[in-house]
């Protein structure tokens, strides 16, 4: 708790209030070297010009903060004769005389409240009037959206701020799943980004982890948050990823023979054109091959050919693709 002090004739005072505490009065005004008394947390001559009354007193602490960063948690105060508000930081007083200006040119302030929409409140009782004081300047951070495709290694997206700044700003990043899977599409990435003064771009980069079987277009996101020194125009940048897996006939090792079997026998070439142990009238032989990253969809028309023992190339009817439920990405 604080507690203004309006002095006799000489110093205006801000006093931290403490049980037991004796801030000096009548004995002395302002910072007093007597044994026992407590001096104040901050001091302001009033025995001269403007300065007259310190009236009002707020902490910046709203529910939701809007003004920057360097407010939150300051004390607000005003004096009456001289028409203006001020701001100090209580962890790390200022000294006599150092308070920050906030406002001048008010006619009478008698009253400072802070309101959980972040906005600061004042009376004045010179214009009969209450204001309401609000922040609509300052910078913006913003995150681009990304699209990637799988065999790049880094997706690196670009964080920027709308204008250069003459203060540090900072802001935290996490990547979060969307239809992608940490650490199986991409690299679960956190951390903070640190704007220099004057420096407007940064690079978030993020690691993506390829892979050889056909799959569907995958998005993550990136979530900024707990800007200092600015405010997030656009919080969430969305990495899509997009495969790049060809199909591939899965062939004989160093070879491009590719794999076939027979559909019920499971031997491998060369195949007679029938095959007497098939049961049912139809005793043609029926070769299975193998591919992967086939990615089946309506109207998608699948070809095979053989070469027969005089290397003529002959047309197979297809009459079966599925995939292998056992192993990922396999299809028959």
């Amino acid at each position: 708790m604080h507690i203004n002090d309006v002095g006799q004739g000489t110093w205006e005072e801000v006093n931290v209030g403490t049980a037991g505490a004796n801030f000096g009065w009548p004995t002395c005004e302002g910072a007093c070297v007597t044994a026992g008394m407590t001096n104040p947390l901050y001091q302001y001559s009033s025995a001269v010009a403007a300065p007259c009354a310190i009236t009002g007193g707020a902490f910046y602490n709203p529910a939701t903060p809007t003004f920057p960063a360097q407010f939150i948690g300051k004390y607000f105060f005003a004096d009456f004769c001289a028409g203006w508000i001020k701001v100090l930081d209580p962890l790390s007083p200022p000294p006599t005389e150092g308070a920050i200006d906030f406002s001048t040119g008010i006619s009478f302030p008698v009253d400072i409240q802070v309101a959980n929409d972040g906005s600061l409140y004042y009376l004045a009782r010179g214009s009969n009037s209450v204001f309401r004081v609000q922040f609509v300047g300052g910078v913006t951070l913003a995150i681009n959206d990304l699209t990637i495709t799988e065999g790049t290694s880094v997706a690196n997206f670009t964080v920027s701020l709308s204008s250069a700044s003459s203060n540090t700003v900072t802001v935290n990043y996490a990547t979060a799943d969307n239809t992608a899977v940490a650490g199986v599409d991409y690299v679960a990435t956190s951390g903070t980004l640190t704007f220099t003064a004057g420096q407007t771009s940064r690079t978030l980069s993020v690691g993506i982890n390829g892979d050889v079987f056909n799959e569907d277009t995958v998005s993550f996101n990136v979530n900024l948050s707990s800007p200092t020194n600015a405010t997030t125009n656009d919080s969430q940048g969305v990495g899509t990823i997009v495969d790049d897996d060809a199909p591939v006939l899965a062939t004989e090792e160093n070879s491009q023979r590719a794999i076939a079997l027979d559909t019920v026998t499971f031997i491998r070439d060369p195949f007679p054109i029938t095959n007497t142990q098939y049961f049912g009238l139809d005793k043609r032989t029926r070769v299975s091959l193998f591919a992967t990253n086939l990615k089946l969809t309506p109207g998608l028309v699948i070809t095979a050919q053989a070469i027969d023992s005089q290397q003529v190339t002959h047309q197979l009817p297809v009459e079966f693709v599925g995939a292998l439920p056992t192993f990922l990405g396999l299809h028959r």
